[in-house]
């Protein structure tokens, strides 16, 4: 657990798929206070009480810390329903986590878990934070941490000095906020009472999306004795880009390397590959947050002597040496978890990530530059049709960087299964899974043989399947075409089939499996969130000898504005014949959408549940 005023609950809650209420938060309240622009004080109290094992993430509290963000004060109480003790943790009790040896870093953070032995509890969480030269972003109030939380009450107040220019946003509710003036002081005030919980609904857009939340962020502030001014994205943009003078210079031994290397290259794509093959080779990313290097990237020239950067580091370090052959680059800050940036507020908390691009003529050529696992020119899950920040010499400019459709998110499988008469199977798999069903598979490369096996055994949705002889698992990722991982693999089974006397029932979803759907058409009220994909699969049964049809499922086709989902079967020379498209586009949808939703699991559901009859001759 965070405090309701200083993070938005990361989407891992997001995976309870309860629609009951799991936690009530009786009394929190947050107060800043801002004395000057470089210093701030945080006073948090947060009164959770626990319903049921679903709320076991409000039991743990986490801070994190740097020597410029300290935790000066905690203690924590934990009652049961009649008010009994149950526990009490003070300050000495936190642990304390360092981010790991190989990672530069001053951040660290300050928890406690806790397991409630039993429900429902109550914990009092209270604690002091000190913000020394940080002041960049104010705590954001977050009333409701995750869906199936009731507040009661939750109030946050905000005094800083006016010449900061103090400003507010409000997120998906009607949230009110009070702004007062006394002399040169601004004081804000929020205060929610009697907050319904929001359900969790399958498919729902991620909790931030959707959870009352307001931003607080000042216009001009000193961050580690760096002065900006961010009222707007021009502006904001104008004092990164200030972060960067002078770190995108490279020795003239670098730049006469870089030449020899790229001078005779044909064109500047061929110039391109070379440096971030280069950059792959040569580097490796680790978290680098000392002083102000979490806003600002370390020079290139201590990158390319050390081989270690961040994410700023490296994208910073790959423009330079882009420019210093000639092509034009960008450097940009980006959200790995917010598609878009709020376009009438400024706030340095909406960007977790950066990234480099290189402008070639017309084409834009975006670079993740900490993954070598990715091919040059492929925008990846995390960033696809996000919006990024473009840090330029005149500001902040806002571009959205290209997403995937349905179809190039595809996965081809065949599976040849050759049956025997007492059910048993030998079965060979044939998998080719592009773009973002290439990252999904692309950790295969990299597990040992023994883990390898156990991912592909479980690619085979029957009985006891056991994986024979060799496999074959190639990665394709050349720069500037789409990735793609093939998978080649053979497995058998004594009870593909289920032999009844003289009939033997084969089934349809060896590949898939599909829970039955819930009918929510008459009650869904949060919107559908749907990733885009496209899977093709081609299922062969060779009839044993002795057998024929005697009974196929008739076909299903089920297709509207969120997907398809088709199946039919063909039989020819003792061998039957499964064809199954599954496909959904990608988008955020209105409940309303939600009986097309239902039709397309339903269908699917349908045809993996089927069997085909056969029978001895």
């Amino acid at each position: 657990m965070k405090s309701i005023a200083t993070t938005i609950i990361a989407c891992t809650l997001l995976a309870t798929a309860a629609s009951a209420q799991d936690v009530i938060v009786l009394d929190a309240s947050t107060q800043v206070v801002c004395a000057k622009p470089s210093k701030a004080t945080v006073t948090n109290r947060c009164v959770y009480r626990l319903l049921n094992d679903r709320s076991d993430w409000a039991a743990h509290w986490s801070e994190e810390c740097s020597k410029h963000d300290k935790l000066t004060a905690f203690e924590a109480i934990v009652t049961d329903d009649s008010g009994n003790v149950i526990k009490k943790i003070k300050k000495g009790d936190l642990k304390r986590t360092d981010y790991t040896s190989e990672m530069a870093t001053d951040y660290y953070t300050m928890y406690h878990n806790y397991t409630p032995p039993r429900y429902p509890i109550t914990i009092e969480y209270k604690w002091t934070s000190e913000m020394d030269g940080s002041v960049i972003m104010f705590p954001t109030f977050v009333p409701a941490e995750a869906y199936n939380v009731q507040v009661d009450k939750a109030i946050y107040t905000l005094e800083a000095p006016a010449s900061m220019m103090c400003r507010y946003k409000v997120l998906n509710g009607d949230i009110k906020v009070q702004h007062d003036k006394a002399g040169d002081t601004d004081r804000f005030t929020v205060a929610v009472n009697s907050m319904k919980p929001i359900d969790y609904e399958p498919n729902a857009p991620a909790s931030r999306e959707v959870l009352p939340m307001v931003y607080f962020a000042p216009s001009q502030f000193e961050y580690l004795g760096n002065k900006g001014t961010g009222g707007n994205w021009q502006e904001f943009g104008q004092w990164i880009y200030s972060l960067r003078n002078d770190r995108t210079v490279l020795s003239p031994e670098t730049q006469s390397m870089l030449h020899a290397m790229t001078d005779t290259c044909k064109d500047d794509h061929a110039k391109l590959a070379v440096l971030y093959n280069h950059l792959e080779k040569t580097t490796r990313y680790v978290s680098i947050q000392l002083g102000i290097g979490g806003m600002q990237p370390f020079a290139a020239t201590d990158v390319c002597r050390t081989g270690f950067g961040d994410c700023k580091g490296l994208s910073n370090y790959m423009c330079a040496m882009l420019e210093c052959v000639g092509i034009k680059s960008l450097y940009a800050i980006i959200s790995t978890n917010r598609k878009s940036i709020l376009p009438d507020f400024a706030s340095a908390n909406q960007f977790n990530h950066a990234i480099a691009a290189a402008v070639i003529g017309n084409d834009t050529i975006w670079l993740e530059c900490t993954n070598p696992r990715l091919p040059l020119g492929y925008v990846h899950d995390n960033i696809a049709g996000h919006q990024a920040l473009l840090i330029t010499p005149d500001g902040g400019k806002v571009a959205t960087l290209p997403s995937h459709k349905a179809q190039d998110n595809s996965q081809d499988t065949r599976l040849d299964v050759n049956l025997e008469a007492t059910g048993a199977a030998t079965m060979h798999l044939n998998q080719v899974s592009s773009n973002e069903q290439y990252e999904d598979h692309m950790s295969l490369i990299y597990k040992d043989d023994r883990d390898k096996r156990i991912a592909l055994t479980k690619k085979f949705h029957c009985p006891a399947p056991q994986l024979e002889g060799d496999y074959d698992i190639t990665a394709h990722k050349q720069p500037f075409t789409t990735p793609d991982i093939t998978i080649d693999a053979t497995a058998t089974t004594s009870k593909y089939a289920s032999v009844m006397g003289s009939r033997m029932l084969v089934p349809a979803g060896v590949l898939h499996s599909s829970d039955k759907p819930r009918d929510m058409t008459s009650t869904r009220k949060l919107p559908i969130e749907l990733i885009g994909y496209c899977d093709n699969d081609t299922i062969t049964v060779k009839i044993p000898e002795g057998y024929s049809v005697e009974a196929l499922p008739d076909s299903i086709n089920e297709t509207n504005e969120l997907g398809t989902f088709s199946q039919h079967y063909e039989t020819a020379d003792g061998t039957i014949t499964i064809i199954t498209q599954r496909s959904k586009n990608q988008g955020i949808y209105p409940a309303s959408d939600y009986a097309k939703y239902y039709a397309l699991a339903r269908a699917a559901y349908q045809a993996f549940q089927q069997n085909k009859a056969l029978k001895r001759n």
